[in-house]
């Protein structure tokens, strides 16, 4: 009970924060690993990752004990570490038919193995608990003959650890103390560096602004961003930057659009930029841009001039010298809070305009009237008072969980309604159980059926007791052979040539700097060289569907001509189709994926472009 009451108030007030996230951020998801490699990395390495392995074993153990204990808080810690770790692997994911979803897509499983830490803990205390019971029983029971043995082994130990011990603390103390004090490569470059980011900070203007992109994929240049106040990033993921609008790549498009004036890498010149701006600091090459030209504001549509006058933590503000509205983007990612203000006090709307004519991502932009106009950051989201009712009523829950047990009168009442229920629970456990699990059965049934109707949600070989695909392979001169399928390994395997099997993917993405999307779809590796797989399989499609592979994948559907790609978007009108894929399969892992939009994008409703011109709102400020 009281588990499920965490739950529950706990998904009420953090659920909305998080379809804030999946509408307005990045998606951090790491590759999900299938059971045989999950099973392989554990057996090297337990997880999660620790300095004492042998505890993490233990707790395996003791998550094998606890489940039949017949003790209910053990069996409960003990099934949550194996859930938890159980789902680090797609397994799960896929027998559940929880894939393609929007959650799965962006789930970063890694997270999970920090979450079972504690539990995966406390088995391993279990798991010693129980060795060390019955080492005192066998101890009692032993003759006297035997116990001088054991003591006899067990004071070579003791004193084998006395040894041992004090060289393993000091070796591991001075380990991490040496770590802890480790001082980043080449410090009078960075100085360097860091007295030079401070120079240009201190020369960027509202009306010159300027940022800098590290050629790198970590993050130490936040450090510099906050010590000396430029403006720095990179083009990798960047968990610290949790928007989803934000530079499209590296293109003198986005560069030119996000006020890029300096290139900078550590190790080697950068492969951009002018070569005879290039400047040495230590380790550090600076580069600068020649289509650099400060404007953080651009006219888009219309004709006139625009300058920043102000640009701060807070506030963008604009001077549009012009006879009529213009389209003025910024060079910033949008977000909907985002508002323009007109000097005479009437707002104006803020569209999400492509940052590059053929972008996927946005920055801020609006038609305003000639005059100033100040954009802020304060503006309600699409999202703001949902989830607020649940909330509020989690908090009161909370509020009268507290109360009721600090009032002995309440509390004692409440105690004994819970003794007369636990008196009764096995009668009701056993008719629910009767009842609750050929209910439970139907359910699963029922949701099995509806998936498999309706348009095709991503394309699977199938890995349960039966399969619709059919499966050949060959060698680039011989005959196509079937693959057979095995129903207990949900493989097909052509002997000598391949094995193929549904599996989780992370080939698709929606904007470069995020990490790949996890989806369902097809992995094989050849028993050889020069070998060709082909697929066919049935299905319902309607609407838009991501393809990527990874390598160039034939996809031939009927009633459409067939294609050559490494990665696609395609829409179909609703029908049957037969889908047919042909590859040449490596003796390395080959994998690919066929997914429907909407099951891993979420409608973005709110990212609406700017007109082609000016609202007549616009035109009438004065």
């Amino acid at each position: 009970i009281h588990v499920a009451i965490g739950v529950a108030l706990g998904a009420a007030v953090w659920m909305p924060l998080a379809e804030r996230l999946l509408a307005y951020g990045q998606h951090f998801p790491n590759p999900i690993r299938d059971p045989a490699t999950l099973l392989e990395n554990l057996l090297a390495a337990p997880s999660p990752v620790t300095a004492f392995a042998m505890l993490s074993y233990a707790g395996y153990f003791g998550i094998l004990a606890g489940l039949w204990s017949r003790r209910a808080s053990v069996v409960f810690v003990a099934a949550m570490s194996l859930v938890l770790l159980v789902g680090l692997c797609d397994a799960p994911y896929l027998a559940l038919d929880l894939a393609p979803g929007k959650s799965v897509a962006r789930l970063g499983t890694e997270r999970l193995a920090s979450l079972a830490r504690p539990f995966l803990a406390a088995c391993g205390a279990y798991a010693i608990a129980l060795f060390a019971r019955e080492a005192m029983r066998g101890w009692g029971a032993a003759k006297p003959s035997r116990k001088a043995i054991a003591a006899a082994i067990a004071a070579v130990l003791a004193v084998g650890l006395v040894r041992v011990i004090p060289s393993l603390w000091s070796s591991a103390s001075a380990r991490a103390g040496e770590q802890a004090q480790q001082i980043a490569p080449d410090p009078q470059g960075r100085a360097e560096l860091t007295r030079w980011a401070a120079q240009r900070a201190s020369e960027i203007k509202p009306d010159a602004w300027a940022r800098a992109m590290f050629e790198s994929d970590t993050h130490e240049h936040f450090h510099l961003t906050a010590t000396t106040n430029l403006p720095t990033f990179h083009l990798a993921p960047q968990p610290d930057l949790l928007l989803r609008e934000r530079i499209e790549d590296s293109s003198p498009e986005s560069l030119r659009r996000f006020n890029v004036k300096w290139i900078i890498s550590e190790g080697s010149a950068p492969a951009l930029g002018d070569p005879a701006t290039e400047k040495q600091l230590g380790t550090f090459y600076i580069r600068e841009l020649r289509e650099w030209d400060g404007q953080f504001a651009r006219i888009e549509r219309g004709t006139g001039t625009v300058r920043v006058t102000a640009l701060d933590d807070t506030h963008v503000e604009i001077d549009v010298q012009a006879t009529e509205p213009v389209l003025v983007a910024l060079g910033t990612g949008y977000y909907p809070r985002w508002r323009a203000t007109h000097a005479s006090g009437a707002d104006q709307p803020v569209y999400a305009m492509p940052s590059i004519p053929t972008g996927k991502l946005r920055v801020v932009s609006a038609w305003v009237a000639p005059g100033k106009t100040t954009f802020t950051v304060d503006g309600e989201l699409p999202s703001d008072g949902k989830g607020m009712l649940w909330t509020i009523l989690a908090g009161l829950a909370g509020v009268a969980i507290i109360v009721c047990w600090r009032v002995r009168r309440i509390r004692v009442r409440l105690l004994h309604r819970a003794a007369r229920l636990h008196r009764r629970l096995p009668a009701f456990a056993r008719v629910a159980a009767q009842a609750g699990v050929p209910v439970l059965v139907i359910l699963l049934f029922a949701k099995g059926c509806a998936d498999t109707s309706g348009p095709m949600r991503a394309l699977e070989l199938g890995s349960g007791v039966s399969h619709s695909a059919v499966v050949q392979a060959r060698t680039t001169d011989g005959d196509w052979e079937d693959c057979g399928y095995s129903r207990v390994t949900g493989i097909y395997t052509c002997d000598g040539l391949l094995q193929a099997y549904d599996g989780m993917t992370s080939l698709l993405n929606d904007a470069r700097p995020s990490w790949g999307f996890n989806t369902p779809g097809l992995i094989a590796y050849a028993f050889r060289d020069e070998v060709e797989l082909r697929v066919r399989v049935a299905g319902e499609l309607s609407g838009t569907y991501w393809m990527a592979a990874s390598s160039t994948t034939n996809i031939k559907v009927s009633n459409e001509n067939a294609r050559e790609a490494e990665r696609a978007v395609i829409v179909y009108s609703g029908g049957q189709r037969t889908i047919e894929l042909r590859a040449s399969i490596p003796r390395t892992q080959w994998a690919f994926t066929f997914v429907r939009e909407e099951t891993i994008i979420p409608p973005r409703d709110f990212l609406v472009k700017p007109p082609e011109t000016a609202p007549a709102a616009i035109r009438d400020i004065r």
